[in-house]
């Protein structure tokens, strides 16, 4: 077949309490804290060497803790700056989850379970959902909806701009807050960044200053390679070749997704990402520099105030036509940079 495949995945998966878009998962931040400790020579020759037979032996987070511990305590200090800092912040937060999941008597979740009706919302009567964009909002709202009893309290560094103007939030504040007429049950707590998990001593998960029996995470979302590339991407690393990416415009300068190039052994394979999934450009291809001005565009192209955001249905059809008519005018133009204008 000639061409270029075209993948339109959707929403990436969403992040775990205390992490962050570009350390989305174990294995990328293991992956970058492995690549610091070489970074930083023989001072930290002893704790890399470790941490690559802790990997091969398929360790968890909190082996990697506790090998830092015996072999390097210093790089534990939480006043450690990045670059080494950061992964070890999100290995923390991945190895608190899984303590959670263990030690907590209520369900521990992501949002989407809920949303897609994987987990039901009659597992417990209150409910913390930590995030504060739409996609924790539709959270609440299926709570709320699937369990008359449940009382949720959203707990969030802020009520995203977008989420804020939709008719979900002004509807939901208006059925369940107390202070605007409502059944009192639900509840925001703004103010600070939802972090690590805790589990109390009873087994109630507690965030914000509120204990709750079930916890729905809804902070965000990976910046990740689709899953559809993962041979593909494993193929190149392996064979010593490079996974780069670039942007794709129409001739008028608009968005209409990334393309990612494999390239090893003399071959070049490529795909293009489009739709929702081509708003969170990959942490493992991207630099996060790009990445920001990427988000910076979509909140240009589709300003928050309407409402909605360029992961929405009406945004992705349109970048769905435009990518199709620029093929077939053959005017689609990579750039490994933000076009002027848009920068």
């Amino acid at each position: 077949m000639d061409g270029i495949p075209t993948l339109a995945p959707g929403l990436p998966a969403q992040l775990a309490p205390g992490t962050g878009p570009a350390l989305h998962s174990f294995d990328r931040a293991a992956g970058v804290l492995l690549a610091e400790l070489v970074r930083m020579g023989p001072a930290a020759g002893e704790a890399a060497a470790s941490l690559v037979d802790v990997l091969d032996r398929r360790g968890g987070p909190a082996d990697v803790l506790a090998l830092l511990d015996r072999v390097a305590p210093m790089l534990l200090d939480p006043a450690l700056p990045a670059p080494v800092g950061a992964p070890i912040e999100a290995i923390r937060a991945f190895a608190a989850f899984l303590r959670a999941a263990e030690d907590g008597a209520g369900p521990l979740c992501f949002g989407d379970e809920l949303v897609h009706g994987r987990l039901a919302a009659t597992l417990a009567d209150s409910w913390i959902v930590a995030g504060g964009g739409d996609h924790a909002l539709a959270t609440a709202e299926v709570i709320l909806t699937g369990n008359p009893a449940a009382r949720v309290t959203v707990v969030a560094a802020s009520i995203g701009t977008a989420a804020a103007n939709t008719a979900r939030y002004f509807e939901l504040r208006r059925r369940h807050v107390a202070d605007d007429g409502g059944d009192g049950r639900l509840e925001f707590r703004t103010g600070a960044e939802p972090g690590a998990m805790t589990v109390t001593g009873t087994g109630r998960y507690a965030e914000g200053g509120v204990e709750a029996e079930g916890y729905a995470a809804a902070i965000g979302r990976a910046r990740a390679l689709p899953l559809a590339v993962g041979r593909l991407a494993r193929w190149a690393r392996e064979h010593r070749g490079q996974v780069t990416g670039s942007l794709l415009f129409d001739s008028d300068r608009q968005y209409l997704g990334y393309r990612l190039h494999f390239a090893a052994e003399g071959l070049l394979h490529q795909v293009d990402v489009t739709g929702a999934a081509s708003w969170f450009l990959p942490a493992e291809v991207f630099a996060a520099e790009l990445a920001r001005q990427v988000e910076r565009m979509g909140e240009r192209a589709v300003p928050p105030e309407s409402g909605s955001a360029p992961t929405d249905l009406g945004p992705v059809a349109e970048q769905a036509a435009r990518l199709a008519a620029a093929r077939q005018r053959r005017a689609v133009r990579e750039s490994r940079t933000m076009p002027e204008g848009w920068a």
